[in-house]
């Protein structure tokens, strides 16, 4: 069972020590528990039959270690920093694959062809391979009318993906130029249909033997330039090496990292503060397990994570904080575990559709969702799902429910093992650290050493295991044992309901974002946090200290926001006053919020004593010399002129009409009447208004918010 079980957390308290001791005489039963908490594991990462063989406990392993240990063992990665780089906040990545089992991560995959033979071509051949003679009478159907400068589109149904886009490169004249103008038409189709992803394979550099480092600068151009575009919906471009050519792996990994930021792109990064993702605790990701089974055409993986599960990257979430009107007003919660309603599973289960959120969010009772699984799983497949990330589906989960689980699984992998568009990617994403742990451990158990009806691979092994507890009781009769049980239930802790009225940090959360709040506090603290009533009154359900954990958390982030906001308004404030701004060549842009607030504040400083020339800010990162007018990111090795944009520089506009000037500084505006001719057909030529007669025309004139609007601009 659990550490953080009822039992678990009984026998954990030191301060129940001796009622233990005094229920074992008093009933004649023997307790005996085994803590597993700790225990090693052997490390053989290259065999698929891993030997978990228990060695002695060490007790001195911090949590901490799990991680470093899992990172210094884990299988290299393609997708390391070197292999990604964010344009205007598009991913364009490079990773080692095969491009025709791609489809079920990326929207589009992209194709090189020969016109009229669609089989032609290492790439063509792998797809052809893949979808089978139904693929090929769809290609002939969709591309028989192609053109050598066009791009053919057919369904990516056979891959798991929407789209594949065939450009025929075979049949043209076979330059890095016409490749890069294929290239740039397939991103801007993927951006016209909606897509999110690309993935495009290597193309001319096999037996066409075009130069690597030549295809690799224009490929890696082409992204760039697109990327730099207002871009709406495709976020991800991955190019897909095959895993054998290293030299164009290498080549694209160069292209990827010594292509030279543009001056906007300089601005981009100077102007607005660094990215500080990766020291929020928030966004921690662990990878603790994962194993993979090839049973079909596209692999199966099962994945246990140590992290927040609002940042999952599957397509679909699953949320089991959404407790029904039938148990919202149950004080106590600690049947759970054995409500084994299915029925319950189907009749709660809805689809969230959320416009800020790339993720299907199924948000169902917990009640009955261990029974459920198997319909949870079929209803998220049929909504075309291909990854699906699972919280910690029960607070008393034990060893025993994850081997249902898996049972489950493999199921389902069974029945949609020849199914490219089924889920593929399980994801059991914890959030409360140490139970990450012990469910991995369980897991890891389950698909190393028992019998299992698929032959599972090891990707990711843990190397520090927590198999949690086993309890067991020795006594002459039954009746002793159950005494025992029963007594330790009844004084065991359980599941409360508590209220929390009138905080006023509920208010910041929008109605259709609930889920995410409460989705956060359960993956952290295993608790379930319900609204009541009003948006500032709510109902937290869980074990004490962890209630208590969650009301701390709470005062946390309403201390956070209040500050937050008043931050804000300060800056805002300092914007609408004074703009600062940073020149690289012939660009200019104006600094963010926050850090335009730094610059003024720092400046007034410098006024004042003017032996303070340089100041750090953002939290650092960047330098500003006030006696140069100039900013430097020495770890982007990026500098800048900076310069600001005050009240005073605000001249007042030519067609403004008054007798003198403090007529319109004094703070108060005046209605005018628009007689100048040029102004007329100015506001004539406006959108919308083409073709309209303007009878009357009337300006404000209001100085000062015309002065904090052209600073802002």
């Amino acid at each position: 069972i659990s550490l953080y079980s009822r039992i678990g957390r009984l026998y954990h308290n030191s301060s129940n020590k001796i009622h233990l001791d005094r229920w074992q005489e008093e009933f004649q039963c023997i307790l005996t528990i085994t803590d597993h908490q700790g225990d090693r594991m052997k490390n053989q990462l290259n065999s698929p039959a891993i030997d978990l063989k228990e060695t002695s406990p060490s007790a001195n392993v911090k949590i901490k270690d799990i991680f470093i240990a899992n990172k210094s063992s884990s299988t290299p990665s393609s997708n390391n920093s070197k292999n990604v780089r964010v344009f205007n906040k598009v991913v364009i990545d490079l990773t080692k694959g095969f491009i025709e089992k791609e489809g079920a991560n990326y929207d589009v995959i992209v194709n090189s062809i020969k016109l009229g033979a669609y089989q032609e071509g290492n790439i063509a051949k792998a797809l052809h391979t893949i979808g089978g003679k139904a693929y090929e009478k769809e290609c002939k159907k969709q591309l028989k009318g192609l053109k050598i400068d066009e791009i053919g589109c057919t369904s990516g149904s056979f891959f798991g993906c929407k789209s594949v886009y065939h450009i025929p490169f075979l049949s043209s004249e076979k330059t890095i130029s016409w490749l890069g103008n294929r290239i740039n038409d397939c991103l801007n189709q993927a951006e016209i249909q909606s897509m999110n992803s690309i993935a495009i394979p290597i193309i001319g550099t096999g037996k066409i033997g075009l130069n690597a480092n030549d295809v690799s600068k224009e490929m890696m151009q082409v992204a760039a330039n697109f990327a730099r575009k207002s871009t709406n919906f495709l976020k991800e471009i991955h190019f897909i090496v095959y895993p054998t050519d290293e030299n164009s792996y290498v080549a694209f990994q160069q292209a990827l990292n010594d292509r030279p930021l543009s001056e906007l792109e300089e601005l981009e990064i100077l102007t607005k503060p660094a990215d500080n993702s990766e020291s929020d605790p928030s966004n921690d990701y662990h990878l603790l397990f994962k194993a993979q089974c090839n049973v079909g055409k596209v692999p199966f993986d099962i994945s246990v994570y140590h992290g927040t599960i609002n940042n999952a990257k599957t397509s679909a979430i699953i949320d089991i904080t959404a407790l029904c009107s039938e148990h919202t007003t149950v004080a106590n919660h600690m049947d759970i575990a054995n409500y084994a309603d299915v029925g319950h599973t189907r009749q709660t289960l809805i689809h969230l559709q959320s416009s800020k959120s790339k993720n299907g969010i199924y948000q169902l009772c917990p009640y009955g969702c261990l029974a459920g699984f198997s319909i949870l799983l079929q209803r998220i497949n049929a909504d075309g799902h291909k990854s699906v990330a699972i919280p910690l589906l029960d607070i008393e989960i034990s060893a025993a429910d994850i081997d249902n689980l898996i049972e489950s699984l493999e199921d389902f992998i069974m029945n949609h093992c020849q199914d490219v568009n089924s889920i593929h990617h399980f994801e059991f994403i914890i959030g409360y650290q140490d139970r990450s742990i012990e469910i991995a451990t369980w897991m890891q158990d389950n698909i190393i050493n028992k019998t299992s009806r698929l032959k599972w691979t090891v990707i990711q092994q843990l190397s520090i295991a927590q198999f949690g507890m086993d309890v067991y009781y020795v006594a002459c009769n039954s009746a002793a044992i159950t005494n025992m049980k029963s007594n330790m239930m009844a004084y065991s802790n359980t599941w409360s309901r508590y209220q929390m009225f009138n905080e006023d940090y509920f208010n910041t959360i929008p109605p259709n974002l609930w889920y995410q709040f409460a989705l956060q506090i359960w993956s952290m603290f295993n608790t379930i946090v319900v609204r009541q009533g009003t948006a500032t009154n709510v109902c937290i359900f869980g074990y004490d200290t962890d209630v208590v954990s969650t009301f701390s958390h709470i005062y946390k982030l309403s201390k956070a926001y209040l500050e937050q906001k008043a931050n804000k308004e300060v800056q805002e404030f300092a914007a609408g006053t004074a703009q600062w701004y940073a020149t690289i060549g012939s660009y200019r842009a104006n600094f963010d919020t926050k850090l335009n607030y730094e610059l003024e504040k720092n400046y007034s400083i410098h006024l004042k004593n003017q032996a303070a020339i340089t100041f750090q800010v953002d939290s650092g990162k960047k330098l500003v010399n006030y006696e140069n007018m100039a900013i430097i990111y020495s770890a982007k090795n990026i500098k800048a002129s900076i310069g600001k944009l005050s009240f005073e520089d605000i001249n007042v506009p030519e067609t403004w009409e008054y007798n003198k000037k403090e007529d319109i500084t004094d703070g108060y505006y005046s209605l005018v009447e628009v007689r100048n001719l040029q102004e007329l057909n100015e506001i004539k030529n406006m959108p919308g208004l083409s073709g309209l007669t303007i009878s009357r025309a009337q300006r404000i004139q209001n100085w000062n918010l015309y002065r904090r609007y052209q600073i802002m601009k």
